[in-house]
C-alpha cells in the first residue's frame, strides 16, 4: 500500500521520456473557426523504462508510468478538420504533439467516426552530476501515430468515445551516466482507450482510461495502463 501511494512522488523523481498517448477527443468535429482549450493531467507512458525494460510479465512490476500535465488547444480548419497541438510535462521532460482529426462519417444516429494523424517529440535531462555541476543524462523520442475515434453521442451534454492507436518511437539515449556509447533504436507500440466528455455550456470534462502494448528492441513485451483527465471549453 505504502508502495503504491508513493508511485506519482517516485514517478515525478525519476528521469524519463515522458509520452502523452491519451485521446480525451470526440470523432465530431469542432466545425470552421471554432477553437478549443483545455488543461490535461494523468499518467502516460515512461518510454525510457520501456526501452530498458527485461521484465518476463506482461504487466511489469516497475511500473513504466509517468506524471503529466499540460495544455491542449484544437481549431477547427473546415467542417469536417481540425488542426491540434498539446504541450505538456512530467519529471524531467517536456513534450509537444501536432495533429490533425479528420471526420469521416457523422450519423442522424449520433454516431461519428475519424482518424488522427500525429507527430510528438519529447526531450528530458535529468541526473544532476555535482562534480560537472551540469546534467549528464540527455534522452529524446520521436513518434508518428495514428488514432481511429468511434463516438457516439446519447445527449447534447455526454457523448461516449473509443479510440485505437498505433505509433512508432525513435528513441536517442544523447548521452547517459553509466555508458559512453549513444543508444538509439526504434520502438512500436499500440494501444486503445475509452473516454466520456460531459459537457456544461462551454465547459466540457473528459476522464479517459486506456492501455498501451510495446515490445522493445530487446524483445521484451508489456502492457502499460494509463489514465488522463482534461477539462476545458469550446
Amino acid at each position: 500500500m505504502k508502495t503504491l501511494l508513493l508511485l506519482p512522488v517516485l514517478m515525478v523523481l525519476s528521469a524519463c521520456v515522458a509520452m502523452d498517448v491519451s485521446n480525451l477527443e470526440t470523432a465530431e468535429p469542432l466545425r470552421k473557426g471554432k477553437m478549443r482549450i483545455g488543461i490535461n493531467s494523468g499518467i502516460g507512458l515512461d518510454l525510457t523504462a520501456m526501452m530498458e525494460s527485461e521484465s518476463e510479465s506482461l504487466i511489469s512490476d516497475e511500473y513504466p508510468g509517468a506524471v503529466i500535465s499540460g495544455f491542449q488547444a484544437q481549431y477547427g480548419l473546415t467542417g469536417d478538420l481540425d488542426l491540434g497541438a498539446r504541450v505538456w510535462a512530467g519529471g524531467s521532460s517536456t513534450g509537444f504533439k501536432a495533429y490533425l482529426k479528420k471526420t469521416l462519417s457523422q450519423s442522424e444516429e449520433g454516431k461519428s467516426f475519424a482518424i488522427t494523424p500525429g507527430f510528438s517529440f519529447v526531450r528530458s535531462e535529468a541526473q544532476y552530476d555535482i562534480e560537472t555541476d551540469d546534467y549528464n543524462d540527455w534522452y529524446s523520442a520521436a513518434e508518428g501515430s495514428v488514432q481511429v475515434l468511434l463516438t457516439k453521442r446519447w445527449s447534447k451534454a455526454a457523448a461516449g468515445t473509443i479510440s485505437g492507436r498505433a505509433g512508432v518511437a525513435y528513441y536517442d539515449g544523447d548521452s547517459t551516466a553509466d555508458r559512453v556509447e549513444v543508444y538509439q533504436d526504434f520502438m512500436v507500440h499500440s494501444g486503445i482507450s475509452a473516454n466520456i466528455k460531459l459537457s456544461m455550456g462551454p465547459f466540457y470534462l473528459i476522464p479517459e482510461l486506456g492501455g498501451e502494448f510495446y515490445t522493445n528492441p530487446k524483445g521484451f513485451s508489456g502492457v502499460v495502463p494509463f489514465y488522463m483527465l482534461g477539462i476545458g471549453f469550446e
